[in-house]
């Protein structure tokens, strides 16, 4: 199997991270064709990077398909988690990252690419707000140290990418009155596999943006 990968982006750093943790046999690859074209599209049908290529020719599109695909067919070490309460939370923080966190930061790194033209007070305020429903999720749960779970892998990579782009509209400080948030997220990165794939994403989204 082969993945076809951009180092910078959230949605691939995950996959990557889920390999990375189960040493799995897959083949980190650049896309074979430019991105956001007709040819990209005609061969990958759900146009977006990552995309999971299977040895009989088909391929898995969308991060979480990815996810889940690999989980099923490699269930060890699992990152899912075994009762039927953690199975819910942890979802929750996958349908938060790419529902509440991840829409909200979009307008952000467009500003930042220079691609569009925003209120940044406005669209930070909408990230902080954001991250106090994260906060609530977790007081809520009793939540305060992180697992490694899907769910958490897939936070972890959107969360990682917002505190950057906070940081560079000079909000470094955004954890700030968000204790379960700040506990969790110090705990996530103690493991080695989460905290070595997000440096190796910031350090790529570095050299994009330089390039950009």
């Amino acid at each position: 199997m082969r993945l076809l990968n951009l180092d910078h982006s959230p949605y691939a750093t995950r996959v990557r991270m889920q390999i990375r943790h189960k040493q799995l046999p897959v083949e980190l690859a650049a896309p074979d064709l430019p991105l956001r074209t007709p040819e990209f599209l005609e061969r990958y049908p759900l146009g977006k990077v990552p995309v999971l290529l299977l040895d009989d020719g088909r391929s898995v599109g969308e991060s979480m398909a990815i996810l889940r695909y690999l989980e099923a067919a490699f269930p060890e070490p699992s990152l899912l988690p075994a009762s039927a309460d953690q199975i819910a939370f942890d979802s929750m923080l996958a349908g938060y990252a790419d529902s509440h966190l991840a829409p909200a930061l979009f307008p952000l790194f467009g500003a930042l690419m220079g691609n569009a033209k925003v209120d940044t007070d406005s669209r930070l305020a909408d990230i902080e707000a954001q991250l106090r429903k994260l906060e609530r999720l977790l007081a809520q749960w009793g939540v305060s140290e992180a697992r490694l779970t899907l769910g958490a892998i897939c936070l972890s990579t959107v969360l990682a990418f917002t505190l950057e782009l906070c940081a560079r509209f000079d909000r470094p400080a955004v954890l700030e009155g968000l204790p379960n948030t700040r506990l969790w997220w110090q705990s996530l990165q103690g493991f080695g596999v989460v905290e070595s794939t997000l440096d190796e994403m910031l350090a790529a989204l570095e050299v994009f943006l330089s390039q950009s």
